[in-house]
């Protein structure tokens, strides 16, 4: 308050994913991570850009793996 700087919380929506098969699930590690603890991929989605789209895109950015 006394800088009278105005912030805003970032309002972009997010996807938060858990790709499957009916064996298998990928989930992510931070390097900052305790042992043994994974998290759900997560991105946020583009202007214009549809729910699955994002979910292609991060899974390749995130894990390198390509989608269909």
């Amino acid at each position: 308050p006394g800088c009278a700087t105005e912030h805003f919380p970032r309002t972009d929506p997010v996807a938060i994913m858990l790709t499957a098969t009916r064996e298998k699930c990928l989930l992510g590690r931070g390097r900052h991570f305790a042992p043994g603890m994974y998290s759900a991929l997560a991105g946020f989605i583009e202007p214009g850009e549809t729910i699955e789209a994002a979910v292609r895109r991060e899974t390749l950015e995130e894990a390198g793996i390509r989608l269909g």
